[in-house]
This record gives structure tokens, sequence and C-alpha cells, in this order.
């Protein structure tokens, strides 16, 4: 009986290179043998130089043991660490009113890896929750869409109930869930009755293609989540303010389990760089995303609560990462983001979610140059008073 292979997929990102260009007609050519001339810059130019490329802005939430935002907090009252070495604190910032910050909030409406069901309600929530802003919203807020036809462009940034209200309703139409599951529990039935009948190879070759195409399915959905967070992130670079990404819906595949074969030396690799590609797009963007929904996927493993705290430390090298590395509940945590599963229900969810741009630090150290490509650098940031809980980026990626 033939085995059940993944599909391979790439996020695949566009570089840009600058070749050298001909000169306006009539101009000479260089000659070959032409000395490179260099640009000279100023200690201050090599000083931002250096800032850029190795200054490491973090977004801090803290909260105490009720869960209540604490304010009036000093660089003093910080301890960052950086693989467990000590680091001086090179700028710092209390935020006390976020609007006044520029703090914005995207909410992603995830369709794909989503059913009728839970689309219906979360857009019951969403409206309910818009409503109890009474005409307008403390920040301004998009919404993205995210289906098979939709790569998540965010709309246009708004206060206004009332057209976000419109906005959700217009959205609302196009909205099309992508099923894998329903094949794949026909193909279930099918493995079950040949079991226990003995049915001819017309049926086993029939739930192979379904498995087959299951496989397919969440794939494509998996590698279009990817890619439409990363887009996001990085369209968010150079935007101030920070940026709360509130993700709604299952979440994409973990891409586990049985039916799925072992990753190849390639894939891993894959998983690895579109790991550190998402990593700093929403690092560098000041995005905290919170994944209000726990992923559940039936036949595609759950993420539970064990294989969360695995991925909590990050990833540190390639041959560790798989599909569950960046898995969203995963991604929101390394982020500072929250993790919800609908306890008290999406709108209350979402008014958390808001209220975190409400105060909050930003604090940035200098990372040295690392030793190799994408060297991963765990960071711990905890407060002085030990009662207080810090959430902020759990890790990032260095580079020389």
């Amino acid at each position: 009986m033939p085995r059940n292979h993944r599909m391979f997929w790439a996020v695949v990102f566009v570089a840009s290179f600058c070749a050298a260009q001909p000169g306006p007609p009539g101009e000479a050519a260089p000659a070959q043998d032409s000395h490179i001339q260099l640009i000279p810059r100023t200690k201050e130019q090599r000083e931002e130089r250096y800032q850029a490329q190795h200054r490491i802005v973090l977004n801090v939430q803290v909260t105490d043991p009720s869960g209540k935002l604490v304010t009036g907090l000093k660089p003093e009252d910080f301890n960052v660490l950086d693989e467990s070495q000590a680091q001086k604190i090179s700028s710092f910032r209390s935020i006390d009113d976020g609007a006044r910050a520029r703090a914005h909030v995207l909410i992603v409406i995830d369709s794909l890896n989503n059913s009728s069901r839970g689309l219906a309600y979360e857009r019951m929530e969403i409206e309910k929750f818009l409503r109890s802003n009474g005409s307008s919203l403390r920040y301004p807020t998009s919404l993205v869409s995210l289906s098979r036809s939709e790569d998540g462009q965010a709309g246009k940034p708004l206060r206004s109930v009332d057209e976000l209200l419109s906005e959700l309703s217009q959205m609302a139409k196009n909205i099309h869930p992508v099923d894998c599951l329903e094949d794949w529990h026909n193909a279930a039935m099918d493995a079950r009755s040949i079991a226990i009948t003995a049915v001819d190879q017309s049926i086993a070759h029939r739930r192979d293609e379904l498995a087959e195409g299951m496989g397919a399915c969440l794939n494509e959905r998996f590698t279009h989540s990817i890619t439409a967070l990363v887009r996001l992130a990085k369209l968010q670079v150079d935007v101030p303010g920070c940026l709360i990404l509130i993700w709604i819906g299952q979440g994409w595949p973990t891409l586990s389990g049985p039916h799925f074969a072992p990753d190849t030396p390639h894939l891993i690799q894959n998983h690895f760089d579109n790991l550190v590609e998402l990593s700093t797009a929403l690092r560098e963007a000041q995005i905290t995303l919170d994944a209000v929904s726990w992923p559940d996927f039936g036949t595609d493993r759950k993420l539970d609560e064990v294989d969360l705290a695995k991925f909590q430390g990050g990833t540190p090298s390639a041959d560790l990462a798989t599909a569950a590395s960046l898995a969203l509940p995963v991604i929101a945590y390394q982020s500072g983001g929250r993790i919800y599963d609908h306890e008290k229900g999406l709108a209350a969810d979402l008014a958390r979610c808001f209220s975190d741009a409400d105060s909050y630090y930003v604090l940035s150290i200098d990372s040295a140059p690392a030793a190799k490509v994408d060297e991963y650098h765990r960071l711990t940031i905890t407060a002085a008073r030990p009662e207080l809980t810090v959430r902020a980026v759990t890790g990032y990626y260095a580079q020389p």
C-alpha cells in the first residue's frame, strides 16, 4: 500500500539584487581596473548604522498578580539577560498613553483555517466588542481577511465603530471556509471499512487519494498563513508605534501526525529559514501577536500545553525546526503576546488584547555581532519585584 507523503512547501521571498547598470548613452564605461571608491562615514553615521543592525527594541508588558497593568517603573526596575548575560538598557520609554504613542491594532479574521460555524460565532463576538465601545475605538484598527483567495490585505485603519461594522459585514459576504477535514473523515471511514469488510482495491486507492488530498490541503493552509503573516509584519516595519496583531481563528496546521512522512533535511531548513524571517519581521515591526483561539485540526495533531512548553525556549538551530516551531500559539508566546481559548468569550478576549496598548514600556539593548548567521539569542526580562509578570519577546536571531 503506498505511503502518504508530505508535499514540499516553500515560502518564497523575492530578494532584490543590485547589479552594475550601464550609464547614460554616450558616457564612457569605467575602466575595468578602476579602484573601488570607499564612502567615508562620520563617527555618528557609523554609530547609526551599527544601531540599525544591532539594536534590539523591545515592547514590554508588566502586570501585577491580579492582571492589572503596572505603570511608573524605571530602567533600574528591569533585568535583561541575553543568553544569561546581563545587558545594559540602551534606551527606555514608559508609555502611559498608547494612543499618543501611535499604538494601533490589526484584527485578522482567518477563514482559511476555520469552519462556517466558527466564523459565524467570531463575527457575532467582534460585533459585540465593537458596539461595546460606543461610537469610536481608542486605537486605529484595521480588519484583515485571510482566505484561499485573499492574502491578508489590511484595510484602512479606522476608529469609527460604524465604519468597522460596515466593513465587517461586507467582508463576511466574501468569506468561504476551506474544509480539508470532510475528505479526511471520509478517508478514515473507508479505512475502517477496509479493515472490517475487505473491500476491493478501488476503495483502497480512493482512500489513498483522499489522504493525499488532505495532506496537500493542510500544506496549502500552512504555507498561505505563514506567508500572509510575514507580509503583514514587513508592511508594518516602518509604521510608527507598537502594533497589537490579533489573529482570530484556530490557527494553521502543525503538519504532524501519523499521516505525514518525516521531514526531509531540505524541508527542515525551510522551516528554520521561515522562522527566522517571521521572528525578525515581528520584532522589527514592534508587533505583539495575540492568538485568540487554540489550534485544533482534528486529524492534524493539536498543539497541547506540553508541546507549547517545549517550544517556548525558541528554536536555536535548523536541525530542531519543525512546522510546529511556527505554530500560532508558539509565535504568539515568543512575541510577548497572549494566548486565548475563548474561555471568557471572544468579545472579552478582544477587550483584553486592546488594553495591552494602554500602558507598556519600550526598552532596547545593543546586541554584539554574532559569530554566525541566524545565531539564536534567548532573552529573559524580569522585574525587580518578583510578584510582577513580564511579557516581551523571548529571543531573536542575531547576525554577524
